[in-house]
């Protein structure tokens, strides 16, 4: 359930705190901690653009929401991240927090920090809950091959197309989320039939290229295949999201699908004619024979 920042619950909680971009392995171990005390799970984090030089988040604000719901949180609340907000003092932070939720456990990172100007640190929070008799956990940060998990090295792996690595740190596939548009009709008429998605302007942006994929829709995962970027063969420039489901027949279009990508499997190439598309896509589809 979403509860704004400025709303009130009165059940007593155990509140992870973070941003939660990825929701990758770094935030699921928050997450297992606050589950583990007994309360119902909470995580706070923010709806909107974080940094002003951002380059995209890994997540939608609703993809976040709905990956933390699978993973058990019962509650995220969130603030809007508004230039009000950012100006609030650390302390101002916490007391307006508790004022609202009934928080019986605060679990963060150790390099978290909060409040204007990120004045507070692990042991503002630490001092606070020592004070209003509230649990504090600081989890332990989580490493891949001896590297600190985080959104900045996961959105750096998917810009170089590493998605298997980004994968691995994330704790399940990245995905994609968007209701299908009307397509250009040159996959339907002359290669596969495609299911084409805009690319989300607030997203990072992953690298050109075909991906093995796998697509949900209405409840069935399909094998697919995702070209992630522009189609030079037919000389279309804009970048856009297409997807190959393979033993699929019907129109997606205006349907909900989240395509969850698993190899980056090469560039996008231009080819000579609609044939030649083809039997590369034929290729293409062997991956998911090995």
């Amino acid at each position: 359930m979403l509860k704004n920042f400025n709303g009130k619950l009165s059940k007593p909680l155990s509140v992870a705190l973070g941003f939660f971009d990825g929701v990758h392995n770094g935030h699921r171990k928050l997450i297992e901690i606050a589950k583990s005390q007994g309360y119902n799970t909470a995580v706070f984090t923010f709806k909107g653009k974080f940094f002003k030089n951002s380059k995209g988040s890994v997540y939608t604000f609703s993809e976040k929401a709905e990956l933390l719901k699978d993973l058990g949180v019962q509650y995220v609340i969130y603030a809007k991240t508004t230039q009000d907000f950012f100006n609030m003092g650390a302390i101002e932070f916490l007391q307006s927090f508790i004022s609202r939720f009934n928080v019986k456990t605060f679990v963060c990172g150790k390099d978290f920090t909060f409040g204007k100007n990120a004045e507070g640190t692990i042991e503002t929070l630490r001092n606070f809950c020592l004070k209003h008799d509230i649990n504090f956990i600081v989890a332990d940060t989580q490493t891949y091959n001896g590297v600190k998990i985080s959104s900045a090295k996961i959105k750096e792996l998917l810009k170089n197309g590493q998605i298997k690595t980004a994968n691995e740190l994330l704790g399940s596939p990245y995905f994609i989320t968007g209701k299908v548009l009307k397509g250009r009709g040159v996959g339907t008429k002359s290669v596969f039939p495609t299911a084409n998605l805009t690319i989300n302007k607030n997203k990072i942006l992953l690298k050109s290229g075909v991906y093995a994929t796998k697509t949900l829709y209405n409840g069935v995962l399909y094998n697919s295949l995702t070209n992630f970027g522009n189609c030079p063969t037919f000389n279309l420039q804009k970048p856009l999201i297409e997807t190959h489901l393979l033993n699929f027949n019907g129109n997606l279009y205006g349907e909900k699908i989240k395509i969850y990508f698993l190899d980056y499997l090469r560039e996008i190439k231009i080819f000579k004619n609609s044939e030649e598309l083809k039997e590369q896509i034929q290729k293409d589809m062997g991956y998911f024979n090995d």
